[in-house]
């Protein structure tokens, strides 16, 4: 599943900037998915 998100994520950097919502947002699905998944190698201490 994450390679599906990171390749969504790396489409959406080079058709949108950087700053654009719709990157945040596969951000964020590349985070909540690494989140539930508990695949962050440290906790971010949010």
């Amino acid at each position: 599943m994450e390679p599906l998100y990171q390749r969504a994520l790396a489409i959406t950097e080079e058709q949108l900037e950087a700053t654009h919502s719709d990157t945040a947002r596969s951000l964020n699905n590349l985070a909540l998915l690494y989140r539930d998944e508990r695949l962050l190698p440290v906790p971010l201490g949010w």
